[in-house]
């Protein structure tokens, strides 16, 4: 403050002091007849001595130009602490750097949504003719929106390689001579099951499936001789052997499945006593005979999953079972022992 004051108080002087160079000289006569003011002071004009003494003690930069602005100081400001830091303001975010006044045109510019407009009055009347058009058009929809959601319910069922069969049979070697040297030679009715298991390496929807796999049967016969009811023992024949077997199924979840296969079967007769029931004693001794014998035959499979969906369902997800069918067969045995055309009658389990 002190040095603008005597900056202040040192223009004021030297303005008075000092006449500007614009002015031109006063004549000689101009001065003769004014008397020289100069050496007279003037009271309001006059410097104040403890003034001049302060301005001049005060140091003074720039003297040359004393119309100048006077320059700061260059001495370094001591670093801002901490505290005062965290006082101050945060600095400005700079300005953005101009945008280029030719922007690119967007790839697809959207179409403004039209808006929309209340519809002014009530349409026709609909005759009762086209609502029950409309709503079978609804009906036919969700029909075929239900067959689509159980077409994808079939898929986890399908694509089975091994197939387990357990049948039954009331009529296997019926035409069989047990001993050609007997009168009773022929089987009243022979009963008994077979286990097979199939594998299906060849599965396709449009080639449909071929499997191989072995089989096991278990026989026993009953014989009548006049009025008497004649049995024998049981397991009195055994057969093992192997099957050929061709599916005809195209579709998915195919509903019936026909199949014809080809059998080769080592066919073992015990001895057979044969009794009569008022008579514990044999009245015919069958002697033990083992031969090979084929056969072929087909039948019709119907898919039990299509009648118990969530049952299917069920089975699938807590034994891998995929698919139950009921299993008919009709077997017509080949060779000299016995052309005898034996049903059975049971079930697959597929997985």
């Amino acid at each position: 403050m002190k040095l603008w004051l005597g900056l202040l108080l040192l223009t004021l002087t030297a303005c008075s002091s000092t006449p500007p160079a614009s002015e031109e000289a006063p004549s000689s006569e101009a001065a003769e007849a004014s008397p020289d003011l100069s050496s007279t002071p003037d009271p309001l004009f006059a410097p104040d001595p403890a003034t001049e003494e302060a301005a001049l003690a005060t140091p003074v930069e720039n003297e040359a130009s004393p119309l100048a602005e006077p320059t700061p100081p260059t001495a370094e400001l001591p670093a801002p602490s901490q505290e005062t830091a965290a006082m101050e303001p945060p600095p400005a975010p700079e300005a953005p750097a101009a945008l280029s006044s030719e922007l690119p045109a967007p790839a697809t510019a959207e179409k403004p949504i039209a808006a929309a407009t209340a519809p002014t009055g009530a349409g026709p009347k609909k005759s009762v003719q086209e609502e029950f058009n409309e709503y079978q058009n609804r009906i036919e929809a969700r029909e075929a929106e239900d067959d689509a959601l159980e077409t994808r319910a079939l898929f986890p069922h399908e694509g089975g390689s091994l197939q387990i069969g357990l049948d039954y049979t009331n009529g296997a070697f019926s035409d069989y001579d047990f001993d050609p040297t007997q009168a009773i030679k022929n089987a009243d009715s022979t009963k008994g099951a077979m286990l097979s298991f199939i594998y299906f390496p060849v599965h396709s929807l449009s080639l449909g499936r071929l499997g191989i796999g072995p089989q096991a049967s278990v026989y026993w016969s009953d014989f009548s001789v006049g009025n008497s009811v004649v049995r024998e023992g049981v397991a009195a024949t055994r057969s093992y052997g192997g099957r050929l077997v061709y599916e005809f199924a195209y579709f998915l979840g195919q509903w019936i499945v026909p199949h014809a296969f080809f059998g080769y079967d080592y066919v073992s007769v015990k001895t057979v006593k044969v009794t009569i029931a008022t008579n514990p004693d044999p009245i015919a001794d069958f002697p033990s005979r083992t031969f090979y014998s084929q056969s072929i035959g087909g039948g019709l499979r119907l898919n039990l999953n299509r009648l118990e969906a969530d049952t299917a369902h069920r089975a699938l997800v807590s034994t891998g079972i995929r698919k139950v069918y009921l299993n008919y067969t009709v077997q017509q045995r080949l060779g000299n022992q016995g052309n005898d055309l034996a049903h059975f009658l049971g079930l697959r389990f597929e997985m």
